[in-house]
């Protein structure tokens, strides 16, 4: 029992074994719900159908609260975006974490925790779609960065224009690519850690 709680963050193991109570994380959570949806055998539309809702108001949120540090983030991520995607190497990770970043900016824990079990499973759904569109990482940066320069501004309508551009751009490339929209999205072990997959 005690096991199971440490592995569902409720309990962590300091110095000389000793266990203290702690608050589970998101990274404790979101995995567990992306499992439960994948079980479920969840489909890229539907996954697709919650986030361009959810996605078009982190962005929104985003862009009336972020702060100049919030905002040297995102641009951090965006510049680190372009380096990889200009030298050919992974870049599925780094897409993530500009979302999530977006979300925590927003200030609502709610919807940060709830798109996070979402954005997991867009890992596997992008690991699909990159190898048959290579001009998607180049499209991904110039989205970002619009999404970036509109919340820099605090301009939320912008931000949420481009933050929706972006997500049908994503879905008009699952389409293009000839990927089933319906079939379920898999779990992947890249889900599951966060690391970036190999393209």
């Amino acid at each position: 029992g005690i096991r199971q709680l440490e592995q569902e963050g409720y309990l962590q193991r300091a110095a000389g074994r000793r266990l203290f109570v702690s608050l589970p994380g998101y990274n404790d959570l979101a995995p567990r719900a992306s499992r439960a949806l994948a079980l479920q055998k969840v489909s890229f539309r539907e996954l697709w159908d919650v986030a361009i809702l959810r996605e078009r108001s982190a962005a929104r949120g985003a862009a009336q609260r972020a702060s100049d540090s919030d905002i040297a983030a995102l641009e951090d991520n965006v510049v680190a975006t372009e380096i990889a995607v200009d030298a050919n190497q992974p870049y599925i990770k780094l897409d993530i974490d500009f979302h999530a970043l977006v979300a925590r900016i927003s200030g609502n824990r709610v919807l940060e925790l709830s798109r996070e079990a979402v954005g997991l499973l867009f890992f596997p759904a992008m690991e699909a779609l990159v190898p048959h569109l290579p001009q998607a990482g180049r499209r991904n940066v110039i989205g970002h960065r619009k999404i970036l320069e509109a919340i820099r501004r605090h301009d939320a309508d912008e931000a949420e224009l481009w933050m929706r551009k972006q997500m049908i751009d994503f879905r008009r490339g699952y389409e293009l690519a000839g990927l089933d929209m319906d079939a379920p999205v898999a779990w992947t072990e890249h889900a599951r850690s966060g690391e970036a997959p190999a393209q």
